[in-house]
C-alpha cells in the first residue's frame, strides 16, 4: 500500500471515471477503491453524462479522445449542468493544446497518459478536492457576509421608514397646530394658549395647571399664566394640594363650568385667591392626549357669563390644538432620541460587519497558509524516505545500515509531524477533552525531572528543580500538562549548548486571584524581540531552530499554548539574544468550591 492511501481526506469521496479503454478504466477504478474512494465507471462520454445526472459526484476523471461524445463535449456539458463540479482530464493525446483547451473549457487539472506512477492520480485528486473544499468555504463565508449585509440593509430600511412615517406625522401635526402655537416648548405652547383664549373672550385671566406625576408630588402647579395689565399674577410658586374640581375634570375628561367661583367648596384653597381677584365664574377645560389629561386650562371671568356651544367648541378646539402641539413636542423629542439610537445601532452593526468580514478573510488566509505549510512539511520527510528507499535498493549492502538509520529518523520525523497535526486538529475542533482532577504540580514536575535527568546529563547540561513548598493544587489534566512541560523541557535541552543549565521552578503569584506558575529557564542563545510575537504560530521556527540541527516541526509551542488555554491559563515568554529564554505557564489555583473529579471540554 502506498503512502497516499492513508490520507484521510480521500475517504468516501465519490469519483466518476469516464474512459473508453476498459483496462485503464477498470485499473483506475480499482486503484481508487483501494485508496478509500467510491469509484463509478463509464465506457463513453454519453454514458458518463448519464451517470453524472443520475447521482452526485465529488469529482470526474474524463478521457479527451472518445468516440461520438468526446471529452471536450463532456466537460462543456458538465460545466453547464454543474458549474462547481471538479473535472480532471486524463489526456493521452500528447498534445499540449488539447490540455490547454480542456482547462479553458472548465477542467480543473489534468493527468497525462500513460500513467507512470499511480500515486500521481492521488496527488492530483487531493489537490483538486482541497481546492474544491476551499472554494466551498469561501462561498460559505461570502454567503454569510451577504446575509449579514441584507439583514443590515433591511434593518436600516425599516428604521428609515419608521423615521419617515414619524416625520410625516409631525409635519401634518405641526400644520394643524400652527395657528395655536408658534413654539416647540410645552410651557410656551400653554402660555400662547392662555393668552389667545383670554384675548378672544376678553377674560382677565387664564391659567394652565398641571399635576405632579409622583405620589410625593401630587399637588397642582401653575405652569403658564396670562393676566390683564394691572392684575396680580399667581406665579409658578403657587401650589394647590387639594382641589376636588380639578380631580373631577381629570377623571371625566370633560369641561366643568363653575358659575359661583367664590362660594364653591370644590375649589379648595384656590377659592381664596379667586376672592382676592374678584373672579365670579370659572371654566375648567382639560387638555387630553391619548386618553390622559396633561393639563387643565382655568378661565376666569369677573362677571357670571354663559359660554354657548360655539364658545365651548372654540375653547375645546384650541385645547385640542394645544394638546396636539404638546404631543408634537413629545414626538419630536422621541424622534430625536430614536434617531440617535438608530445611528448608534447602525454604527455598531456596521462595525460588527467589518469585524466579521475581516475575520472571514483572516480565516481564509490562515487556512491557505496552513495548507501550504503542511504540504511543505510533509513533502520533506517523504522525499527523504523515497530517496533512501531508492538508495537501499541500488547501493552496496554495506551502506544499508546507515541508510536504514537515516530512514528511521525521517520516518520518526514524519510520525512526529502527523501526531502534532492531529493534536492541533483535535484542539481546533474542540475534541480534546480535559480529564480534570485536583493535582499537585510539584509532584508532576518532580517525576518529569527524574525521568529526564539522564538525557540532560548525556548532553552535559545541568537540570535543576526549585519547587515552591507552599504551592496550592490546581484543577488540571495531568497528561496534557505533562505534554506541555515535556515540550518546554525538550526545547530547552535542544537549544542549550553543552555546559549550560536548565532550571524548572514553581511559584504561587497573587494577581486578581491566586495563580500557580511553572517556568522553564535555559541558558541558550535566546530569542530576538522581533521573533517573539511569532514564536507561538504554527510551523514557525526561529533563527536558532533554523541554524541548529535540533529536530522540530514548529508546532510544539502552538500546541502548548492551546492546551494552557483549555486550562483557562496563559503561557508567557521572557528572553533576549544571548541571555537565554524563560517560558512561564500560568494556571489558576484550584478553588475549594470546585467538586472533584471534574470533566470539561
Amino acid at each position: 500500500m502506498n503512502a497516499y492511501a492513508k490520507i484521510p481526506q480521500a475517504n468516501h469521496n465519490h469519483v466518476l471515471v469516464i474512459d473508453d479503454e476498459p483496462l485503464i478504466r477498470q485499473a483506475m477504478a480499482a486503484y481508487l477503491e483501494e485508496l478509500g474512494y467510491r469509484a463509478v465507471t463509464a465506457a463513453n462520454g454519453a454514458q458518463g453524462l448519464a451517470r453524472a445526472r443520475e447521482q452526485p459526484f465529488d469529482m470526474v476523471l474524463v478521457d479527451l479522445r472518445m468516440p461520438r461524445v468526446d471529452g471536450m463535449e463532456v466537460i462543456a456539458t458538465l460545466k453547464a449542468d454543474q458549474p462547481k463540479l471538479p473535472i480532471v482530464v486524463v489526456s493521452g493525446t500528447g498534445v499540449l493544446d488539447d490540455v490547454v483547451q480542456a482547462i479553458r473549457a472548465g477542467a480543473w487539472d489534468y493527468i497525462s497518459k500513460p500513467i507512470q506512477d499511480m500515486d500521481e492520480i492521488v496527488v492530483v485528486l487531493e489537490r483538486v478536492l482541497e481546492k474544491a473544499h476551499l472554494i466551498a468555504e469561501r462561498d460559505l463565508y461570502q454567503q454569510r457576509i451577504e446575509t449579514l449585509n441584507k439583514a443590515l440593509e433591511k434593518e436600516v430600511a425599516r428604521r428609515i421608514q419608521d423615521l419617515r412615517l414619524r416625520n410625516r406625522d409631525l409635519t401634518v401635526l405641526n400644520r394643524v397646530i400652527s395657528a395655536a402655537t408658534a413654539a416647540l416648548e410645552p410651557d410656551k405652547i400653554l402660555q400662547v394658549l392662555c393668552g389667545e383664549i383670554a384675548l378672544a373672550f376678553g377674560l382677565p385671566q387664564a391659567t394652565a395647571i398641571s399635576r405632579g406625576s409622583s405620589e410625593a408630588d401630587a399637588a397642582f402647579t401653575i405652569v403658564a399664566e396670562y393676566c390683564q395689565p394691572g392684575r396680580a399674577r399667581m406665579g409658578r410658586e403657587a401650589h394647590f394640594p387639594n382641589m376636588p374640581a380639578l380631580d373631577l375634570v381629570m377623571e371625566r375628561h370633560l369641561p366643568l363650568y363653575i358659575a359661583e367661583a367664590q362660594h364653591d367648596a370644590r375649589l379648595g384653597i384656590y377659592q381664596e385667591a379667586l376672592q382676592q381677584r374678584n373672579t365670579a365664574a370659572l371654566l375648567l377645560v382639560p387638555l387630553v392626549i391619548r386618553g390622559r389629561v396633561v393639563s387643565v386650562l382655568m378661565l376666569e371671568s369677573e362677571t357670571p357669563r354663559v359660554y354657548d356651544e360655539d364658545d365651548l367648541d372654540l375653547i375645546q378646539n384650541a385645547a385640542v390644538a394645544a394638546a396636539q402641539a404638546l404631543e408634537a413636542v413629545r414626538l419630536h423629542q422621541e424622534l430625536r432620541e430614536r434617531a440617535e439610537a438608530l445611528e448608534s445601532t447602525v454604527a455598531q452593526r456596521t462595525a460588527e460587519l467589518r469585524v466579521a468580514l475581516k475575520q472571514a478573510r483572516a480565516a481564509d488566509e490562515a487556512k491557505s497558509q496552513f495548507v501550504s505549510n503542511v504540504s511543505h512539511e510533509l513533502r520533506t520527510p517523504l522525499s527523504s524516505i523515497r530517496l533512501y528507499l531508492r538508495l537501499i535498493a541500488q547501493s552496496n549492502p554495506a551502506k544499508q545500515a546507515h541508510y536504514l538509520e537515516s530512514l528511521g529518523r525521517e520516518t520518526h520525523r514524519l510520525q512526529t509531524l502527523i501526531e502534532d497535526l492531529l493534536d492541533i486538529s483535535r484542539l481546533d475542533l474542540g475534541k480534546a477533552r480535559l480529564q480534570l482532577r485536583v493535582m499537585d504540580v510539584n509532584h508532576l514536575l518532580s517525576t518529569l525531572v527524574q525521568d529526564r535527568a539522564s538525557l540532560f546529563a548525556q548532553r552535559h547540561l545541568a537540570l535543576t528543580f526549585d519547587p515552591d513548598s507552599a504551592l496550592p493544587p490546581i484543577s488540571g489534566d495531568p497528561e496534557l500538562l505533562e505534554q506541555v512541560i515535556t515540550n518546554l523541557l525538550t526545547n530547552a535541552m535542544h537549544y542549550t549548548p553543552p555546559g549550560g543549565s536548565v532550571r524548572l521552578q514553581t511559584e504561587v503569584r497573587e494577581m486578581d486571584a491566586p495563580w500557580v506558575t511553572l517556568s522553564v529557564a535555559d541558558t541558550g542563545p535566546g530569542i530576538s524581540e522581533a521573533e517573539q510575537p511569532q514564536l507561538f504560530q504554527r510551523f514557525f521556527r526561529g533563527a536558532a531552530g533554523q541554524d541548529s540541527d535540533a529536530p522540530g516541526t514548529g508546532l510544539g509551542l502552538a500546541i502548548c499554548r492551546e492546551i494552557v488555554k483549555l486550562h483557562q491559563g496563559e503561557i508567557t515568554l521572557e528572553s533576549a539574544l544571548g541571555e537565554g529564554a524563560t517560558f512561564t505557564v500560568w494556571l489558576p489555583a484550584h478553588s475549594t468550591t470546585t467538586s472533584t473529579p471534574m470533566s470539561a471540554q
